[in-house]
């Protein structure tokens, strides 16, 4: 069965997991959500969708992806979702969205991988070098289910109230960065924010750099940067930022 990985990431590590994932199922492609040309899943009989988890949610670009695949009805559709901290009702608000657009899921996976919204706490770096060794053998197994179209059923669980909590903190996302990031003067100008910034968001005007109003809250701007010149409010200017150790990044565009 062919499969289509898709996958949405800032900082590599829905990367990292659909490298591993596309090494353990054959004849698989991997495309990241905000480039790719949905017409290429005709060739596809499976769907897996790699997705971060947002304050117990999943980010809007997740679900508009799945809201333009309503051609696909027939396809069947796998949810694979990694998480920092705690990922509260997450699998069950994904699969509402499934449901919702008439696409037939089997089954959702959760793993946890290192934090990347690390805007108040950093984690240990032996803690991150742990994380990533399990990913991999969680991945692994993970494929074994999909290969043998493992399915599931999903229900709410006690946690079933952070739905709205997501609710609440994604309405605020998308002005996020125009209200509350800045750029120091060791910015050099180098565009990188504004190439991968996955919906544009970022632009440059007469030498600065401006943030708009349609912000993820994924923080690739905000960990890639080069030179460390983007902050949050005035919280992070000595804090270490994250990316995946285990991908080239450059790939992910």
């Amino acid at each position: 069965m062919k499969t289509a990985i898709c996958y949405f990431s800032g900082t590599g590590n829905g990367f990292d997991l659909a490298i591993k994932l596309n090494e353990n199922i054959t004849d698989s492609s991997i495309f990241y959500i905000p480039n790719m040309d949905i017409n290429l899943l005709n060739k596809y009989e499976r769907i897996v969708i790699i997705s971060p988890v947002y304050c117990f949610g999943v980010p809007i670009i997740i679900k508009q992806f799945l809201q333009n695949l309503s051609n696909y009805k027939n396809k069947t559709f796998y949810g694979i979702l990694h998480f920092g901290g705690f990922s509260g009702n997450a699998k069950y608000y994904l699969k509402t969205i499934f449901d919702k657009n008439n696409l037939s899921c089997n089954n959702i996976y959760t793993l946890q991988m290192p934090e990347n919204y690390t805007l108040s706490f950093v984690p240990p770096e032996k803690y991150i070098d742990k994380q990533l060794k399990k990913s991999r053998i969680t991945i692994e197994l993970i494929a074994k289910k999909i290969i043998v179209n493992n399915k599931g059923k999903i229900k709410k669980n006690l946690f079933s109230f952070c739905d709205r909590i997501h609710e609440i903190n994604a309405s605020k996302w998308a002005t996020m960065s125009k209200e509350y990031f800045n750029v120091t003067d060791k910015c050099n100008k180098c565009g990188l924010c504004i190439k991968i910034c996955p919906t544009k968001n970022i632009e440059m005007d007469n030498e600065n750099i401006i943030f708009k109003e349609n912000c993820l809250a994924c923080l690739a701007c905000y960990h890639r940067c080069p030179t460390c010149s983007i902050n949050y409010k005035d919280k992070t200017y000595n804090k270490k930022r994250y990316v995946n150790p285990n991908v080239d990044l450059n790939k992910m565009e």
